[in-house]
């Protein structure tokens, strides 16, 4: 069987969540954890929180959102298997677009993300949340998903096979219940993902 591959974008490929990084420039650090940790939970839906944390984050400028994401260090094992593959991977990411597209160009995969208006250099608000569901309708079959938050459960029980990855978080309990193997090392998980090649 010939697998393709979906990874959660943070805290499975980058080591840290993105949006709390983000709220540090603007002491917001407290606030904005408290409800990614929320989020990635399930105690709060993750558009509401996804929302708040946005508006949040408005008022830095695009360009730079991304030089601090670029600064973001990344797991150099899932970097690396996903480079090599990059034909058979796509990152999944509710983060914004215009966020984060220089951080996944480097890395050099296909990717699915929510999409903002923007005009220059200035977010505006929110186009689109992606419901990671839609990898289902996007990819090709059979995926492997892997992810370790609340919001990649969508994305997995809808996929032949999950894996719960816990290389920077311990994946929450729902996200446990419903993936096929639980992986806590990222070459381990890169070792056993070469054998679905």
């Amino acid at each position: 069987m010939r697998y393709n591959f979906a990874f959660d974008l943070d805290g499975t490929i980058t080591t840290k969540e993105i949006l709390p990084i983000l709220a540090k420039e603007l002491g917001l650090y407290n606030e904005m954890s408290k409800l990614t940790e929320a989020s990635m939970a399930g105690e709060i839906p993750f558009d509401q929180s996804f929302q708040k944390r946005v508006s949040m984050l408005k008022k830095i400028p695009i360009s730079k959102v991304q030089k601090i994401i670029l600064g973001i260090p990344l797991n150099k094992h899932i970097v690396s298997f996903i480079k090599e593959n990059r034909n058979r991977c796509h990152i999944v990411t509710q983060n914004l677009d215009v966020w984060i597209e220089p951080l996944l160009m480097r890395i050099g995969a296909p990717y699915l993300a929510s999409t903002a208006d923007y005009k220059g250099d200035h977010l505006i608000d929110i186009k689109k949340i992606l419901r990671k569901k839609t990898i289902h309708h996007d990819v090709d079959y059979p995926i492997v998903a892997i992810g370790e938050g609340f919001n990649d459960l969508e994305m997995m029980v809808d996929a032949p096979l999950s894996i719960a990855f816990g290389g920077i978080h311990q994946p929450v309990p729902a996200v446990l219940d419903a993936c096929d193997y639980a992986i806590y090392e990222a070459q381990h998980l890169c070792n056993f993902l070469k054998q679905l090649l």
